[in-house]
């Protein structure tokens, strides 16, 4: 299931992300999942986050990663062998860009992903299309999305971007 937590992030916390994302010299072309730089698959620019003990999102998110985990009782099960990942990204579209291919989290090159999740860090025109699901998200300053990072959970952006979109990703694996 895709679980949608409105304002899990507040204004202040956005903007200190993306003001952090826009003051750092360590931005890159957006990789696809396979590493390198297709801008036919995606066009972005990213930073990689190493999360710390004190990271601001990596605290927010853990509320809401059990939360999730308590509503479906096979994850709850496993939750004790699964855990937020450290490293995430952040990630700007400017118009015209995107992630334009159904993609999705598990990959030959991840394949301990059991979930994904995504901070919308502004208000934007476009979001994410989940395609099995038929289901596009809401883009709201701050919102969080949390879904399974399998096939059955192939999504994209909606393409190509109007304006800026500022969002931060991660995962969820065995560990």
């Amino acid at each position: 299931m895709i679980q949608h937590y409105p304002k899990a992030l507040s204004h202040e916390q956005c903007q200190i992300i993306i003001q952090s994302f826009e003051r750092s010299p360590h931005k890159i072309r957006g990789k696809t999942g396979h590493g390198g730089v297709r801008k036919d698959i995606k066009s972005s620019t990213d930073i990689h986050v190493k999360g710390t003990q004190d990271d601001l999102l990596l605290n927010n998110l853990e509320p809401y990663y059990w939360k999730y985990c308590k509503q479906y009782s096979f994850l709850n099960r496993i939750s004790n062998m699964i855990s937020i990942d450290a490293g995430y990204n952040i990630q700007r579209y400017l118009d015209d860009e995107g992630y334009f291919v159904e993609h999705c989290e598990h990959s030959p090159n991840d394949p301990k992903r059991v979930l994904g999740w995504m901070y919308y860090l502004n208000d934007a025109v476009c979001g994410t299309t989940w395609i099995h699901q038929d289901y596009t998200s809401t883009v709201s300053e701050g919102s969080l999305y949390i879904w399974p990072a399998f096939w059955t959970h192939a999504h994209k952006g909606v393409t190509p971007n109007i304006g800026r979109k500022y969002i931060a990703t991660g995962w969820c694996s065995y560990y």
